[in-house]
């Protein structure tokens, strides 16, 4: 308590039971937990049962009052590496203390893999604070306060779960888990990520590499499967592509950098958001000559504070021929309800040669279409037509 814990190579846990670690400790006295290495959770191969390696660094009580119910912070220096029957559950976090990216609540250096095998799949929780604090004196029980947990890492791989689970709510409001992604190379997710119970779940996307969220889980009557957060999508830099199947809303789109996309492979053409406010980076849409990947929004499309009079919205078409790309919605909101600030004038997309790209901002949003304009050769060749004409008509007089 009040002190550091650290451990030079790895923790692994290979037990199946529940095993807590660093449990309790006042605001001003929780330890402080650094890993050297990695974190290892599970036995490889074992998919067995229904029993799961669970290993939960802080217990699952919310104690704000009579002390936090885990360490203060968490680093660790290398993976975290769940097998089919792992599970990791945090419990980080102290009273009062709002989201910092650049000081996380647990922050892993490298990767967090989830080994599973597609059927039998580890899972995460980014908070785990389920239980209400009781008073052994008055019996009286109480909800914890929401928190922010920001946990980063260098990306995320592999088919499992991440979620969240937290009284927060109850009586005082939902908690934020924060995902903050900082590749430095290409990671490829093919499960879910998900809100929980009480809590929503944030993705930060701040790297130099790419995360591909690539699952297909479509099912609007179940909320919880897919790529279905709901505590919004901010792009400082790097790329996050994601398949837009799931039709649920995921919150403000905060584009301030890098790049958003959807997934090469996805079947569908839209994915909702709240607001989208606009700073800075590139959103791609595919066109196939006769679809358009489209966002749709039920707020508003606002510039971002940032956005300086010279700045464009940049926008990237991923298609070969767009001879037939005219008058297609690419975002949509309701603008008579949630007027923009964007003129059309503020838009810039990929060029094609011979085409020149256009933008109309309508009631119910914003419009794209590629005309046709003639090569420099043409032009010369009209000019050419008309100053002979012109030559003759002046010899005829």
């Amino acid at each position: 308590m009040d002190g550091t814990m650290t451990i030079n190579g790895n923790f692994t846990t290979q037990q199946k039971s529940t095993i807590t670690f660093l449990s309790n400790g006042a605001n001003d006295s929780a330890a402080v937990l650094n890993i050297a290495q990695n974190v290892i959770v599970g036995v490889k191969g074992d998919s067995s049962g229904s029993t799961s390696y669970d290993l939960r660094i802080g217990e699952a009580v919310s104690n704000q009052w009579g002390g936090w119910g885990g360490p203060k912070n968490v680093t660790i220096g290398g993976d975290i590496i769940m097998y089919e029957l792992g599970k990791v559950s945090f419990n980080v976090n102290l009273k009062g203390r709002t989201a910092d990216y650049s000081n996380p609540d647990i922050d892993v250096k490298g990767l967090i893999r989830f080994e599973g095998n597609g059927s039998i799949n580890p899972s995460m929780n980014i908070i785990n604070a389920s239980s209400k604090y009781t008073n052994n004196s008055t019996k009286e029980t109480f909800s914890s306060e929401p928190v922010e947990v920001v946990l980063a890492c260098n990306g995320i791989s592999g088919n499992g779960v991440i979620s969240n689970n937290s009284n927060g709510s109850i009586d005082n409001g939902p908690s934020k888990a924060i995902l903050l992604l900082r590749n430095d190379s290409s990671q490829f997710f093919s499960g879910w990520i998900q809100d929980g119970q009480n809590c929503t779940t944030k993705i930060v996307m701040n790297g130099t590499g790419a995360q591909y969220l690539t699952s297909a889980n479509r099912d609007p009557e179940k909320p919880t499967q897919g790529i279905c957060f709901t505590g919004g999508l901010e792009i400082i830099s790097g790329t996050l592509s994601m398949r837009y199947d799931h039709p649920i809303n995921h919150g403000d789109l905060e584009m301030k950098g890098g790049t958003l996309q959807n997934d090469t492979a996805s079947t569908a053409w839209n994915v909702n958001f709240t607001n989208l406010i606009y700073d800075g980076g590139t959103i791609t849409s595919r066109w196939d000559g006769s679809n358009l990947d489209v966002i749709t929004l039920t707020g508003a499309m606002q510039k971002g504070e940032n956005f300086a009079d010279s700045d464009k919205f940049l926008i990237k078409i991923s298609g070969t021929d767009v001879s037939s790309l005219t008058d297609e919605l690419i975002i949509a909101w309701d603008n008579l309800t949630f007027k923009t600030d964007f003129t059309e004038d503020d838009f810039e997309a990929t060029y094609f040669e011979g085409y020149e790209a256009l933008f109309d901002i309508k009631d119910d949003g914003l419009y794209l279409s590629y005309i046709a304009v003639p090569e420099p050769a043409a032009f010369a060749a009209i000019f050419g037509a008309l100053s002979l004409a012109f030559c003759i008509r002046l010899r005829r007089k």
